[in-house]
């Protein structure tokens, strides 16, 4: 089946770069983060753990906290809400456009405030939003700008590169991102006034544990390899690989001997695959007791939430909030290919526009000086099916789709439409949207008689 999301990686290269030891040299983390900010053009890029992470580390450095607004779109991934949340600050909602599904800078005008102290920008599916527009309105209004780039690495607005116009800015490297190390983070400072601020905030912090970020690498492997179209056959999350090298020593074992014996790319696959089907790692009884404790601790927080008089969010802050040399050396490894693998997804996405029918789903719109980096290419539903219902029939054919960021505007999700305020009239374009998305994979590893395919099988879903 084709997977909704894969990202690139070289695997016999970072089997190499492991197996050499190399990657316990602690200049590696300054390297990386020089060749990110250049690659980007900006001044100053700082390593972090998560994109989470490092938004949290950026309203910290801005002195964000109680009796402060910080203005973000609705249609947004909740860990950027619990972030504002837990600096104190109170989170304010705003719409998106229904043409490119971007936040409308005309609502960030209307909510804006002498309380606002910043205003949180994400650049959804690759596509930029209207960024210099949105940039005058915080200068105008003496706030601070905050980009969310986790979608967007690679796109441009104006000839820059997203991420080089707000005060600060922040990527994710989490599995389904552009560039993806499998977890992590990039926090980028544009404004030199603020890296006093920031270096000390950072001062509170240390590096991930060498070993932890070995978990966090072989479980973004082992995903890459259960993510092939000859390999996968049902929904994983996309921590599952992390998850499975957690629950399982051996396993973390064989990746760990397979390094120190130099194995190569094919070998460590024969191993781990055969590994899995000796364990029956996919039969219905263990797949279904690992997909239980994977949502077990969510599950049991959610029971949590709603014991209490007031609901809680989950808690971002830590101590080892800072990216260490394993997973750089593995970034920067990753950054070589980043030009070569947004071709091919823009290519891919391309090739949706032109097949898709325009009857059927509604394309986003593409700006005038703007050039998107496509995570996925994501389309409203005007089928008259249901987007459940598109989904069900296209798995039948083999084929990954559905609304994955996000079903659900952040105003509808518990426990945070409990804890916010707002008004859900102003937020009724969002509210659409997320019924109607469909997100397409075009990721590097599919194929264009699979996109051939799949449009045939999408023009074909009508009542």
């Amino acid at each position: 089946m084709l997977n909704r999301a894969r990202p690139f990686l070289d695997m016999a290269s970072v089997i190499s770069l492991l197996a050499s030891g190399n990657w316990k040299d602690s200049t590696l983390v300054e390297k990386m983060q020089n060749k990110f900010a250049n690659t980007i053009g900006a001044p100053h890029a700082l390593a972090i753990n998560q994109g989470r992470s490092a938004l949290l580390i950026a309203l910290k450095s801005l002195k964000i906290g109680n009796g402060d607004e910080v203005i973000v779109q609705s249609l947004i991934c909740q860990a950027v809400i619990d972030s504002i949340l837990e600096v104190g600050a109170r989170v304010v909602l705003v719409d998106s456009m229904p043409d490119d599904y971007q936040v409308s800078p005309d609502e960030i005008k209307r909510k804006i405030t002498s309380k606002t102290k910043a205003v949180i920008a994400a650049h959804l599916y690759g596509i930029p939003c209207q960024i210099k527009e949105i940039l005058d309105i915080t200068i105008q209004n003496g706030c601070y700008l905050i980009e969310d780039c986790a979608h967007s690495l690679g796109a441009q607005y104006d000839g820059k590169q997203v991420g080089t116009y707000g005060d600060m800015a922040y990527f994710s490297f989490n599995f389904d991102k552009p560039l993806s190390i499998g977890n992590g983070g990039m926090l980028i400072v544009n404004n030199a006034a603020l890296m006093d601020n920031v270096e000390e905030v950072l001062e509170q912090y240390e590096r991930t544990d060498l070993q932890e970020e070995k978990s966090i690498t072989y479980g973004f492997m082992l995903q890459h390899l259960l993510t092939e179209t000859d390999v996968y056959s049902q929904f994983l999350p996309t921590t599952f690989g992390e998850s499975l090298i957690r629950s399982n020593p051996l396993l973390f074992s064989i990746f760990d001997n397979a390094l120190e014996s130099h194995l190569s790319e094919p070998e460590l696959r024969k191993q781990i695959l055969n590994y899995l089907e000796v364990n029956e790692v996919f039969s219905q009884e263990a797949y279904q007791s690992l997909f239980h404790r994977l949502f077990s601790k969510l599950k049991a927080t959610s029971k949590k939430f709603y014991r209490l008089s007031l609901p809680q969010t989950p808690k971002i802050d830590r101590v080892d909030l800072l990216m260490n040399s394993l997973r750089a050396q593995v970034c920067l490894e990753q950054l070589n290919y980043q030009s070569q693998v947004s071709q091919v997804r823009n290519r891919n996405a391309a090739f949706l526009t032109e097949m898709l029918n325009k009857d059927l789903y509604r394309l986003p719109k593409m700006r005038d000086g703007t050039s998107s980096a496509f995570l996925r290419y994501t389309v409203l539903n005007q089928t008259g099916l249901s987007v459940s219902e598109i989904s069900k029939m296209a798995q039948e054919k083999g084929f990954e789709i559905s609304n994955y960021n996000w079903p659900k505007t952040v105003h509808l999700i518990s426990p945070y439409h409990r804890i916010l305020r707002y008004d859900r009239d102003s937020l009724k374009n969002s509210e659409r949207i997320a019924s109607q998305l469909l997100n397409l994979p075009v990721h590097y590893y599919v194929r264009e008689n699979e996109l051939e395919s799949l449009t045939t099988v999408l023009n074909n879903f009508k009542r």
